[in-house]
């Protein structure tokens, strides 16, 4: 199946866009799941690269998608939907689905949108390719845990899903995205080297900070890569795409300070000469 994954903007125009500043990680992640299970995933980033209508349709016509999905935070809600009726009017037939944050916390009030025909809650790096699954047999409907949706039998709410075992998750598909092709400020921060890309070494926090959403989108059971993954990734990155620093995702990268310090020995011992920066703060 052709998989089209779409990080939305927060402007119509091509000329709004977000300075081609940072890739679209969970897309980039959801790629390589969806590669993983047989299927050829796409990723349109308008966020970075802008949104133009007619473009975007000439895209549809070409790829020809079996499923949409868009992902987003809830500052991206407007374009989500614009985009999801934009798909149905070119593809009426094609299953419009959106996830990530905002999808996991508002997935009520997703659902009554006529152009969103399936939410998704939680983490889908393991349920959206069993949703293509289902529709690779014809069922649009799947009960499985993650997905919410609406027929002509009610509603269906599946239960919030997260990702047990970290280390067995493909690498993200840069492939899609390569690091060279962002020329921003990634997350608007300061950078000393590049190319750079971002890695997610944890998810998850157990803290309930009244500012974030953490807990309640990936859970508050903190979960973890071993150091020998990350590393190994690193390594990856460095030698296909040449890249020159990291950029750590995690919510919480230092919780567990022992786990935090081998895996910066290890980089050392490797001799990776990367810079590294955790955007999303660190737990001190």
């Amino acid at each position: 199946m052709n998989v089209l994954l779409i990080m939305p903007g927060i402007y119509y125009e091509r000329e709004k866009a977000f300075s081609y500043a940072t890739p679209p990680y969970s897309l980039l992640a959801l790629a390589a799941a969806v590669r993983k299970a047989g299927h050829t995933p796409k990723i349109l980033d308008f966020f970075s690269f802008g949104y133009d209508e007619e473009n975007y349709c000439a895209e549809l016509r070409a790829f020809k998608p079996n499923v949409v999905g868009i992902s987003g935070m809830t500052f991206h809600q407007t374009m989500m939907l614009k985009v999801a009726q934009c798909t149905k009017n070119i593809l009426p037939d094609v299953p419009v689905v959106i996830g990530g944050n905002h999808a996991t916390i508002m997935y009520e009030q997703l659902l009554k949108h006529p152009d969103v025909d399936a939410v998704f809650i939680g983490e889908s790096d393991e349920v959206f390719p069993q949703y293509l699954a289902s529709l690779e047999k014809g069922d649009r409907f799947p009960a499985i845990d993650g997905i919410s949706f609406r027929n002509g039998g009610g509603t269906h709410v599946g239960r919030k899903t997260l990702v047990t075992d970290l280390d067995q998750l493909p690498f993200p598909a840069w492939d899609l995205c390569p690091p060279d092709s962002y020329k921003g400020v990634p997350h608007g921060f300061f950078y000393s080297k590049r190319p750079i890309a971002c890695i997610e070494t944890s998810r998850g926090c157990p803290f309930q900070c009244t500012y974030c959403a953490a807990d309640v989108v990936s859970g508050r059971k903190w979960r973890y890569m071993s150091p020998a993954r990350v590393v190994e990734e690193m390594i990856y990155l460095k030698k296909e795409f040449g890249v020159r620093e990291i950029h750590i995702l995690d919510d919480n990268f230092t919780l567990k300070y022992d786990r935090a310090m081998e895996l910066m020995e290890l980089i050392i011992s490797k001799n990776l000469d990367l810079a590294i920066s955790c955007p999303n703060g660190l737990h001190v």
